[in-house]
This record gives structure tokens, C-alpha cells and sequence, in this order.
């Protein structure tokens, strides 16, 4: 597997790729600003930070199918959500959508199973919280 400054460098691309655009949402100010902090309050925590970074900055990556959908068709945003809730996506929650993105995408850079799934469950739960 590449190196972490390698990995999140594919990941800030990506994002930049897919994300840059969607000015309804959180843009690439606002992942940097979550990624930083994450890694000052993980590092104070002692958590792994490198899970913590790629979390943080692919947490809003969900909105991305939604917006995406949402402005190809000009229509009111409860209808785009129905409509992707019945028949397209398994969830319209961009916490949900974005653990699933971020499980696939970093499959393809290597990372471990154990490692996407931290990163699914940190992603999935920003928009939930815990109990």
C-alpha cells in the first residue's frame, strides 16, 4: 500500500474531482478545516490519526450522488429524495451514501478491511451521532 501522504493526496484529488463543484454543501474549506481538527482531537485522544484524516476528509462525500442528482433535474429536493430513497439508493442520508463511497473508493487504494470499516462506521455515525 502507498504511503499515508500518498493516500490522502489520492483522496484530496478525488474530492477534488467530485466534490470541488457542489457549492449546496460543505466545500473543500470545510473538509480541510474537519481533517485538521480531527487529527488535533484524535492525536489528543489517541486515536489513529491516519483513520481520523481519511474519515474527516471524505466525510461529506455522500452529499455528492444527491447534489449531483438534485441539480441534473431542476426539481424540488423531497422529490429527488424520494425518488433516489425508492429506486436508486440505499439510504438518502449523505452520512449512509458516504460510508459506502468511502468503503469502495479506498478498497481500490489498499486499504484494509479493517481500516475501511473504521472509516465507514466514523463516516456513517457524523450524521447520527452515538448513544
Amino acid at each position: 500500500m502507498m504511503e499515508h501522504a500518498q493516500l490522502i493526496e489520492r483522496i484530496r484529488a478525488f474530492l477534488e474531482t467530485y466534490q470541488a463543484d457542489l457549492s449546496y454543501c460543505h466545500g473543500a474549506d470545510h473538509v480541510r478545516r474537519v481533517a485538521k481538527l480531527g487529527v488535533k482531537v484524535g492525536t489528543q485522544e489517541g486515536a489513529d490519526c491516519q483513520i481520523v484524516e481519511t474519515a474527516a476528509l471524505l466525510h461529506d462525500i455522500g452529499n455528492v450522488p444527491l447534489g449531483w442528482s438534485k441539480l441534473a433535474l431542476g426539481r424540488d429536493e423531497n422529490d429527488f429524495l424520494d425518488f433516489l430513497a425508492l429506486y436508486v439508493l440505499p439510504s438518502t442520508d449523505h452520512g449512509e451514501l458516504g460510508a459506502l463511497i468511502a468503503e469502495r473508493f479506498l478498497e481500490r487504494l489498499g486499504y484494509s478491511n479493517e481500516e475501511r470499516q473504521h472509516v465507514k462506521r466514523i463516516i456513517s455515525e457524523h450524521t447520527k451521532g452515538t448513544e
